[in-house]
């Protein structure tokens, strides 16, 4: 980053900042909106975000779109969130605050109440094209949202004379930073987040190895089997350079398995040599949601695009309704055929 784009990043710390304070010192009802199916990065921001304000003397509500994965049950829970969809009342906001989004569409349902809050805020790394909205935190180069919330906890704290960051707050900033990085192997980690989480391990007592198993190494019998549905089923494309697979809704039903904890299986399918991109379509009842990870040289959030998704140029996704399983695999094989022939 240049001198210029220093600069820039140190405005709108302190502008997100002073909004922050600000609310404090008003009492303001802060909603802070993860996107729906939450992961880790954006459970973690939520929460820290929260109990952040919260100590600043702001009320906060979580609001969630659905209860927390498996993966996530062991992560510290520092509010009980509310749940429109099952029937939670919420609260009028003075201020709604996005957390690793910053489009209203991967709010699901609960755009409404964010769009009608009569001030928004958003702490996001990704890609945004457009001129920023007001009071908008958004780092394409951030490793993950909850990179981003380190360095606004650390400025908060350094501008009233005591540091906010806990134990807990320490736990859901680690656990972001390891899911959005693959346990930093993946090319987004940055130097930054490397620093954070050292910073966060030398000043609290973390249990990084129980934090790991929670997050991506524990496991059941059905999601075994399901796995090896999924790497029979895989085949390759495009002359080794695509691998696609597929999971019907009746496979995730008969082993019980959640649509939230597939992440790792796209992720595993990459490993596979000579790939560059991985095509994971998997039939749920609002439709077809696609997994695609891709190697550096194709950009995975530019293809989930097309079916009005989005991400990382490594990681993205989307949400392909009205349409079978057959039809979205046969479209994103032609798709993703043309997209990577050779430019005449």
């Amino acid at each position: 980053m240049n001198d210029q784009g220093k600069s820039r990043h140190q405005d709108v710390v302190q502008t997100v900042v002073e909004l922050f304070l600000h609310a404090g010192a008003e009492g303001w009802r802060v909603g802070i909106f993860p996107h729906e199916r939450h992961d880790a990065d954006a459970y973690g921001a939520a929460m820290s975000m929260a109990a952040v304000l919260e100590s600043i003397g702001c009320e906060t509500v979580v609001i969630l779109d659905t209860t927390l994965p498996p993966s996530l049950v062991d992560l510290p829970l520092l509010k009980e969130p509310l749940i429109p969809e099952l029937g939670d009342l919420l609260p009028e906001l003075d201020l709604a605050l996005a957390v690793d989004c910053h489009e209203e569409s991967r709010l699901g349902k609960r755009a409404t109440y964010y769009i009608e809050a009569p001030r928004r805020a958003i702490i996001d790394h990704h890609l945004y094209e457009g001129e920023l909205p007001p009071f908008s935190y958004i780092d394409d180069g951030a490793a993950a949202t909850c990179e981003l919330c380190f360095v606004l906890i650390d400025a908060i704290g350094q501008r009233i004379g005591r540091s906010l960051f806990t134990n807990d707050i320490a736990i859901l900033l680690l656990a972001g930073f390891v899911t959005d990085t693959g346990r930093y192997t993946y090319s987004n980690t940055t130097p930054r987040v490397m620093r954070q989480a050292a910073t966060l391990i030398e000043r609290f007592s973390i249990d990084l190895p129980m934090l790991h198993y929670h997050l991506f190494d524990r496991t059941t019998l059905g999601l075994l089997q399901l796995r090896g549905s999924v790497f029979h089923n895989a085949q390759c494309l495009c002359d080794g350079r695509v691998i696609t697979a597929y999971i019907k809704r009746e496979t995730l039903e008969r082993c019980g398995v959640q649509d939230d904890n597939l992440a790792n299986i796209a992720s595993d399918l990459r490993s596979v040599e000579g790939i560059e991109v991985v095509l994971l379509h998997v039939e749920t009842p609002a439709g077809i949601r696609l997994n695609v990870r891709a190697g550096k040289n194709f950009n995975a959030a530019e293809f989930a695009r097309r079916y009005g998704g989005g991400g990382h140029a490594r990681a993205a996704g989307a949400m392909i309704k009205n349409i079978t399983l057959e039809e979205a695999i046969a479209m994103t094989h032609r798709d993703i055929a043309q997209a990577l022939a050779p430019s005449e």
